[in-house]
């Protein structure tokens, strides 16, 4: 009996550890399946290839990896649903993935990402033909987020074809916009928080108002936007083909309009 009750506290140690790597698909055949065994603080490594699937981080903090890196690594979604859902405050990492053909019909927002009341990291990744009402790519909603060495490419939306926030924060370095659409506001990004701007690109957006960026008016006062180092090009709108601001502070050294 004694031996029986120590084998069995020995495999209820090792059963999860937080802070272990699950591989996909060498341990788990979808991301999902990896995600629901997972728990914060793993980090799920992705392998080459195309995964077919939307998925939903169930409130866990977590790191997504595509170990080839986002031009061999892509999870692609139906158009009709949201490709990376966090929407219960999670925070969490994504590095080396291409986000593609996410959906979110009217009035849904974020086609490639929605995030809630989270934060959110995305490194060297790529967003391309997404389309949501709110957010064509990523969709923050009070939250924080980092995004840098990423690519925005032909998403679409009625505000911020490329990227919306809502309140919150955003930081965006070294991240290029090329292509996207907001049908009223915000071809690339469209902002009603905080914004800091560094190092981007952006390229042949299109929008009623802001084609490049569209910055609105906050709440109980002004946004500000800190817009250094970038190059604005080919971008097309009815006001601020550019840049429109609407009620918000800015400081914009090195900025390339042309």
């Amino acid at each position: 009996m004694k031996f029986a009750v120590l084998a069995i506290v020995i495999l209820g140690r090792v059963g999860h550890v937080t802070g272990a790597t699950l591989s996909v698909p060498t341990d788990f055949p979808t991301i999902q399946s990896a995600i629901s065994v997972a728990v914060s603080g793993d980090t799920i490594e992705v392998a080459s290839g195309t995964y077919n699937e939307t998925i939903e981080l169930e409130g866990k903090d977590l790191t997504l990896v595509g170990l080839s890196g986002p031009q061999d690594t892509w999870i692609v979604g139906d158009l009709t649903s949201t490709v990376v859902a966090a929407t219960l405050g999670e925070n969490f990492e994504l590095r080396g993935l291409t986000i593609a053909y996410g959906g979110s019909p009217p009035p849904g927002p974020g086609g490639g990402i929605h995030i809630v009341s989270g934060t959110g990291v995305i490194v060297d990744c790529i967003f391309r033909d997404n389309v949501a009402w709110e957010g064509g790519a990523i969709f923050a909603d009070d939250s924080e987020l980092y995004v840098s060495q990423t690519v925005f490419a032909n998403n679409s939306s009625l505000r911020g074809g490329g990227i919306y926030s809502l309140g919150g924060s955003l930081n965006l370095t070294q991240c290029e916009f090329d292509s996207n659409t907001g049908w009223s506001f915000g071809g690339g990004l469209f902002s009603s928080g905080n914004a800091v701007v560094a190092e981007c690109v952006f390229r042949n957006n299109g929008s009623e108002s802001g084609a490049g960026i569209n910055l609105c008016c906050g709440s109980p006062g002004p946004v500000i936007l800190e817009l250094s180092n970038t190059i604005f090009d080919s971008n097309i709108a009815g006001i601020g083909g550019a840049v429109s601001l609407d009620q918000a502070q800015r400081s914009c050294p090195g900025v390339v309009l042309r």
